[in-house]
């Protein structure tokens, strides 16, 4: 149970409740159906409009897993992928196999029901990135639709205010009721910014970073469970992981492609996991070497050869956008 989003969202509505009671308004003057209905019907509309109803319901489930679900701390799944580590190595592969009914993270399930077939490293690893990537875009959109009926429900607040204007020019007549009439039909207003700013986009703003917390522990847990199917001994593990919880707090995903590759990175290890900003300790990357650093070591190696035309030529019809090394020239 999340009690903060909970909280948060009880506390706000109370106050701007309270601060209506306070200056003795009467609640049938900004109490109007009429606006509330152009509001909550109006963006629901929208909505509708802009995405499918699967994607709705999903994304009423994902605010409701927000505000009451059960969520792993990344400390808790690198000690369960710790432990497993550990009971692999002793045990052997195999053995792991009643383990499985007990993990509840279903990345987690599904890695160690992989490493459990033996599948190899390669396909563990590309399948696991490809399954977080999607996983992120489907959270993020959740996110994003939030933050679409967010926008939506201002709007629709004027429009409700401009209806109840064009009622109010029929009053013109009878001043007593013209004033009453005016503050009703703004109370629209104050429907659609209220939706917006107090419920929808405080939400919206929720999911996204739950999908980025999230994202993390899976690429935490991935990196166990690519150093189990390797072999790799737990301590050793456990350090990776370890690696990771150090660097949770300052990490930030990008958001991943809308079409992420379907076939497996030749040029390294890491490559299939996408977008992750995996930590120099976890993980090594070669530097990236301009193509004035190349055409220079190429130089140096050549100067005592006759073949420095046909290199350079060879130099000048590969140059393209990215990062070289001679190793991959020579």
């Amino acid at each position: 149970m999340n009690y903060t989003t909970i909280l948060g969202l009880t506390i706000g509505v109370l106050i701007v409740l309270a601060a209506l009671a306070f200056t003795g308004t009467p609640v049938s003057v900004w109490l109007q159906p009429e606006a509330l209905l152009i509001v909550l019907g109006g963006s629901m509309t929208a909505c509708m409009v802009h995405y499918s109803f699967t994607e709705l319901r999903q994304t009423v489930g994902a605010v409701k897993t927000a505000m009451t679900g059960v969520h792993h701390s990344p400390k808790e799944l690198a000690n369960i992928v710790g432990d497993a580590a550990t009971f692999i190595r002793a045990r052997g592969a195999l053995a792991a196999q009643p383990l499985l009914s007990a993990v509840h993270d279903p990345l987690l399930q599904k890695g160690l029901q992989m490493i459990v077939d033996g599948q190899p490293l390669r396909d563990i690893e590309h399948k696991l990135g490809l399954e977080i990537e999607g996983q992120l875009a489907q959270r993020m959109k959740y996110s994003k639709i939030l933050e679409f009926a967010g926008g939506v429900a201002p709007t629709m607040g004027i429009i409700g205010a401009i209806v109840g204007l064009i009622q109010v020019s029929g009053l013109l007549n009878n001043p007593a009721q013209m004033g009453q009439g005016i503050a009703g039909a703004f109370s629209a207003t104050l429907y659609g910014v209220g939706l917006s700013n107090l419920i929808l986009l405080p939400l919206s703003g929720r999911l996204r970073q739950l999908a980025q917390q999230q994202w993390h522990s899976d690429c935490m847990a991935v990196e166990g469970l690519i150093s189990i199917a390797q072999q790799d001994h737990p301590t050793l593990t456990r350090e990776k992981l370890e690696a990771y919880l150090a660097h949770l707090h300052c990490q930030h995903p990008a958001e991943p492609s809308s079409q992420p590759s379907s076939q497996p990175s030749s040029q390294s290890r890491s490559q299939p996991l996408g977008t992750l900003p995996l930590p120099a300790a976890a993980r090594k990357k070669a530097r990236p070497i301009s193509l004035r650093a190349v055409k220079r070591d190429a130089a140096a190696h050549l100067q005592a050869t006759d073949q420095g035309d046909a290199i350079d030529a060879l130099l000048g019809d590969a140059a393209q956008p990215g990062s070289y090394s001679p190793s991959e020239l020579f």
